[in-house]
């Protein structure tokens, strides 16, 4: 019982459910596509990016990264709730979010199924790259 409960007070928040969109936007891409908006109509995509926050391990805190994000995205819940994030995905297989305002800030990593399916889904995106080299956090 105490270990579950240690899991869910590690996770990356409460769990979210009941996403309406998410809006994906790259940091860095060779081409024009800045967003990408994904919609109730594709049910793993965004099960994908939700199982990802869902199952997330919180870091220790004030733990920042300064390497630049992959990209950011935004879950809508409802007509007034969001949630916002920073997305990291290495080539050799590192995962991690950052939960951004107006929820309190914290860094997560992702666990290794969450790592696979983003990078499925992300080499299926057009001109899209992983990150390829170490995640640099804050001294």
């Amino acid at each position: 019982m105490f270990l579950i409960g240690l899991f869910v007070l590690t996770a990356c928040g409460n769990g979210i459910e009941n996403v309406k969109q998410i809006n994906l936007s790259y940091w860095e891409v060779t081409k024009e596509q800045q967003d990408t908006l994904i919609n109730t109509n594709d049910k793993d995509s965004i099960n994908t990016f939700v199982n990802a926050v869902n199952h997330a391990e919180e870091l220790e805190s004030e733990k920042i990264i300064i390497t630049k994000p992959l990209l950011s995205f935004s879950m809508l819940l409802n007509e007034s709730e969001e949630k916002n994030y920073h997305l990291w995905i290495t080539s050799n297989g590192e995962g991690y979010i950052q939960r951004l305002l107006p929820d309190g800030n914290a860094t997560f990593k992702l666990d290794q199924t969450a790592v696979k399916k983003l990078t499925k889904f992300l080499n299926k995106q057009e001109d899209v790259k992983l990150i390829n080299q170490a995640i640099e956090f804050e001294k």
